[in-house]
């Protein structure tokens, strides 16, 4: 069997905002994908954050399997909130480009997230990661494609990236002057990356072709807050930016034309959001309400600090918006570092009486301080369920202001995962109903439980409790004008498997999408599957240096606190 298959990952990406732009007469492509095939929701991961999601697309696995829970590695050995990124080397179970890389059919892999550092595939791979660690660190595989990609690329300005902490740091996050910047940088990358892909498409063969795009999450992050006139946020005079998401929309749905140009009728074409999108109206502030509750104790002084950090003049100029004046400074010069003095949260773990604290918060959810397992732990094994069924009844009930019960579910991590890894999962998880479009925020403040977003806040969109992203698929296989029910995105994997002929693996979640397969298809092709398998991968560690680099890019985005 000859069957190319085609992945299109759009990140964030929601029926919520590409239906009213097909009913406006726009996306015309993906328009036409939907009439010709199959479309529904994808249902992504609890929580539905890209590393986890995408994790289990790459496996089929829930992530009691695959082990990745978070952007970091956290295992309760400490109260660390940021001691290794997950990469690659972290994920506990065969990823697809794995499971093809031991058959014939050759892939090109662009740009999927925790595809760093790049693994040996039948094929190419370029994979996601920092730009400052793209300079110096082989991101792609062969090692050779670096060199080959660049020479046809030319010059590639790291800086201009969008929403960096650096463009943040010069333009104020409320400021024309940082959305302006952004947006030109944003298109800039996606030019680079269409680019890129129509040199790897002439110059090397493919079975399986894997393409991500991130855009979509970027501008719905920041530009929310200008289409939608409900958010509290909203400024009818800054109507200029009312089009910004609809914008990225429309301009991925041309390269889908593009794309679809060059694919030919015989291919098999997947498209999914690894989770979908909505507003920022309110931050639940966690570890406030668990001092609330009496389950968190914090010591008694203060909860800044001063810190000095060494910034060279280059850096310092970017701040203070003098950048053009160092410009026209010897190199040398540019590069002396000054010590500069900042007040900076003292961190969560060292702030917290653990000897005191029976419960808490994280980015997704709730921990309970265990004796035996967490370093200071105090709450007994035995004490444990009774404690946990408390929590999530008092979060069951959880209201703001005239709204009663705003969360919609609440999880204990059993009721999600399952596999080898769930001893080291959240706890407590849930999220928050439609109607209350909020996140949670771990800062322990002055605040109360409960803020509006304000104009300082970074972001104006979330996807804390979106978990229904996108699926639409389309090509010879697939069922035409079909709308499928319950699929989740550890689906994805097992379809394309079947899809291609290759055996499913026994010991994966996910399951064969066939209300979206043509009954021909499913006839003619008995479906394989394959004893599961295991790997051991010696864990990849980013340096303090890179560390440093992704952290500060991870609290630009507001995935960090």
């Amino acid at each position: 069997m000859k069957n190319r298959t085609v992945i299109l990952g759009i990140d964030g990406a929601t029926f919520d905002i590409i239906n009213p732009l097909i009913e406006r007469g726009e996306l015309k492509n993906l328009k036409s994908l939907i009439d010709t095939g199959t479309k529904g929701f994808l249902r992504s991961t609890i929580p539905s954050y890209t590393p986890v999601a995408i994790s289990s697309f790459l496996t089929g696995m829930n992530p009691g399997k695959h082990g990745i829970f978070d952007f970091t590695i956290t295992n309760h050995n400490n109260y660390e909130t940021f001691k290794n990124l997950a990469n690659s080397s972290t994920i506990k179970a065969p990823t697809i480009w794995e499971l093809f890389g031991k058959t014939d059919k050759k892939i090109i892999s662009f740009l999927f997230p925790l595809s760093y550092p790049p693994q040996p595939v039948n094929g190419i791979m370029v994979s996601k990661v920092k730009p400052e660690i793209m300079k110096t660190n082989p991101f792609t595989y062969p090692e050779s494609l670096k060199n080959e990609l660049f020479a046809h690329l030319g010059n590639v300005d790291y800086s201009r990236m969008p929403f960096s902490a650096d463009v943040r740091m010069k333009y104020r996050s409320s400021s024309k002057d940082f959305f302006s910047r952004s947006l030109s940088n944003l298109y800039y990358k996606f030019e680079k990356e269409k680019e890129a892909i129509r040199y790897l498409m002439s110059k090397h063969e493919w079975d399986l072709l894997m393409l991500y795009f991130n855009n979509t999450d970027l501008t719905q992050h920041w530009f929310w807050k200008f289409m939608d006139k409900s958010h509290p946020l909203y400024d009818s005079g800054r109507s200029e930016y009312s089009e910004e998401i609809f914008n990225i929309y429309k301009a991925i749905d041309a390269f889908i034309g593009e794309l679809l140009s060059k694919i030919g009728n015989d291919v098999n074409l997947l498209i999914f959001s690894d989770h979908g999108f909505g507003p920022l109206y309110y931050k639940f502030q966690l570890n406030n309400w668990l001092m609330d509750k009496g389950l968190l104790v914090i010591k008694p002084g203060k909860r800044k600090r001063l810190t000095v950090a060494r910034r060279n003049l280059k850096e310092i100029s970017r701040r203070f918006g003098l950048g053009e004046l160092v410009k026209v400074l010897p190199g040398r010069i540019k590069g002396i570092s000054f010590p500069v003095p900042r007040m900076t949260n003292i961190p969560l773990r060292e702030i917290v009486d653990w000897q005191r604290t029976r419960a808490y918060g994280t980015l997704f959810g709730i921990n309970i301080n265990l004796k035996g397992r967490d370093p200071m732990g105090i709450v007994e094994k035995s004490e444990c369920d009774e404690l946990v069924n408390y929590i999530k009844n008092e979060l069951k009930t959880l209201s703001y202001t005239d709204r009663n019960c705003i969360i919609e579910n609440v999880f204990q991590k059993e009721e999600l995962y399952n596999g080898e890894s769930l001893d080291y999962a959240t706890d407590i998880l849930f999220i928050f109903k439609n109607e209350f479009p909020c996140q949670v925020s771990i800062d322990i403040s002055e605040d109360g439980v409960f803020k509006n977003t304000g104009d300082e806040e970074m972001l104006s969109g979330t996807h804390f409790s979106s978990i229904n992203g996108i699926f639409v698929a389309s090509g010879k296989d697939i069922e035409r004008g079909k709308v499928i029910h319950g699929a989740s995105i550890i689906d994805i994997l097992p379809t394309v498997l079947y899809l291609m002929g290759q055996p499913v693996p026994s010991n994966i979640d996910g399951k064969v999408l066939k209300d979206a397969i043509t009954s021909d298809f499913l006839s003619q092709n008995p479906m394989e599957f394959s004893e599961g398998e295991h790997v051991t991968r010696k864990e990849f560690v980013f340096t303090n240096e890179e560390r440093e680099a992704i952290q500060k890019e991870l609290k630009g985005l507001g995935y960090l606190e």
